[in-house]
């Protein structure tokens, strides 16, 4: 796929930011909030913008929002991610339908994707990453790019940045990832833990709702986590910082589940 020119990948970032309402009152110069005229009218900036994501992203060939699997994977093979980890699980709403959850990894840049599917698209994923800038996130130069979403930063010893963070995986992955190239360098191995779980949503499901003391919630979905990565290959967990340590495992393990109470 031919990389998008900066024209496009201008497209794409002012659709990606778009906010409906706010135009919907500039455009009409009054509030939403005592005005259900301009709500209805960023309804309908709102599915145009959704239309204009649709269609940019398909001439770039990017991921979007219902992806179906089969292209899903296709674009993230492309991307340089490998399948590390494939679980079937039951689908709690429907008990008779399986689905999968899927960890991929990109060994070059130290990307670690997760993602699970509903009814043969991906329902919900995230990517998380280390990464650093190309500039200096505290200072106060204009038009600092944003390339960012969620996480934090962290500092090294010569005074630089580093950034610890995650995106949600299903929209404009290829953009994204494109960003972060043009401002950064990814970082392998990790320097600083994300904090990344890995549970498909039926296992957050159960752990939500058998469990209702927040520190057995918290304990059990770090044990499920745990799990996986321990049957990730070794090369990923050293990438991502991870050494099965009897500290390690101790700290993870905290509880089993027959040992954990549902209060």
């Amino acid at each position: 796929m031919k990389t998008p020119d900066p024209k496009t990948d201008q497209l794409i970032k002012n659709a990606l930011e778009f906010d409906s309402l706010d135009e919907a009152e500039k455009l009409t110069g009054r509030s939403y909030k005592t005005d259900d005229g301009v709500t209805f009218l960023g309804m309908g900036l709102l599915q145009i913008n959704s239309e204009d994501r649709k269609r940019l992203f398909t001439e770039t060939d990017d991921t979007m929002f219902s992806n179906d699997v089969d292209r899903y994977l296709r674009i993230v093979k492309e991307e340089g991610f490998e399948i590390v980890l494939c679980d079937q699980f039951q689908n709690y709403q429907y008990p008779d339908k399986i689905e999968k959850f899927y960890v991929l990894f990109n060994y070059e840049k130290g990307i670690l994707l997760e993602f699970d599917t509903y009814g043969g698209h991906v329902n919900s994923g995230k990517y998380f990453y280390n990464w650093k800038p190309s500039y200096n996130p505290f200072d106060d130069a204009p038009n600092k790019p944003r390339v960012t979403s969620s996480g934090s930063y962290f500092k090294f010893e010569d005074g630089s940045y580093g950034w610890a963070g995650d995106h949600d995986c299903r929209e404009a992955l290829r953009f994204n990832i494109r960003q972060l190239q043009q401002h950064g360098t990814f970082i392998t191995p990790w320097v600083k833990d994300p904090y990344f779980r890995l549970l498909n949503f039926t296992e957050w499901h159960d752990v939500t709702t058998v469990y209702s003391n927040h520190s057995v919630q918290s304990a059990e979905i770090k044990r499920i986590s745990a799990e996986r990565i321990c049957r990730l290959p070794e090369a990923v967990r050293k990438a991502i910082g991870v050494e099965l340590t009897d500290a390690w495992i101790k700290e993870n393990f905290l509880m089993k589940r027959e040992d954990q109470s549902a209060s």
